[in-house]
């Protein structure tokens, strides 16, 4: 149920081009780590499927997840003003 729930969104968001969309891959230790109330096998699908989301075709930056949280968001913040820009 909620596997589907969320591919409805996914979908949803998806059907819209945003000016750029910031995606944070992240690995199965990093993410179980991160979220351990999930079960495994749930975070390595989100993990594996992630990186095949298009969105129509936006700008996508891809950032790792395993980098200092400043790190990604100064590098988010410069993504963002230049899409603005």
């Amino acid at each position: 149920m909620l596997r589907q729930r969320e591919l409805k969104l996914y979908q949803w968001m998806a059907s819209y081009l945003p000016v750029l969309l910031i995606r944070l891959g992240i690995d199965e230790q990093t993410a179980f780590a991160r979220k351990p109330d999930h079960q495994l096998a749930a975070l390595q699908e989100k993990i594996a499927v992630t990186p095949q989301l298009t969105f129509n075709g936006a700008k996508i930056l891809e950032l790792d997840g395993r980098h200092p949280a400043d790190e990604i968001l100064q590098a988010s913040l410069r993504a963002i003003h230049a899409a603005l820009s």
